[in-house]
């Protein structure tokens, strides 16, 4: 458990790997976006689709694309974060929120914009 957080962490250290996450993917939950936690760094698509698989759907409506407005989507995030109560950090070793905003925010919180020269 600990060294497959490790790996998650690696990629994506806005990720809590609580016992919870890591016995969905022991027991073979199908979802790609768990598949690719411990391979690379999520994208801003699969980052919203990681936050529904933890919080579900219906708290969704109304949350912007990560990528069109990366703040409002941290923010929104922030609150069903702050919502939920800490569950333990095997890298860190305390109790601690299931993402970390902060880090989030350095991986998605800006706005990407296509250039074409």
């Amino acid at each position: 458990y600990t060294s497959e957080a490790a790996e998650i962490y690696k990629y994506n250290p806005w990720i809590n790997y609580t016992l919870p996450l890591h016995r969905m993917r022991e027991v073979g939950f199908q979802n790609r976006v768990f598949d690719l936690l411990d391979e690379r760094a999520l994208l801003p698509s699969e980052a919203k689709e990681f936050c529904v698989i933890l919080f579900g759907i219906d708290r969704f409506d109304g949350v912007p694309d990560p990528e069109e407005n990366p703040d409002k989507f941290l923010t929104c995030v922030k609150d069903m974060v702050d919502a939920e109560q800490t569950s333990w950090h095997p890298i860190k070793k305390v109790q601690a929120q299931l993402l970390d905003i902060n880090k989030m925010r350095k991986t998605y919180g800006e706005a990407r914009t296509c250039t074409i020269l």
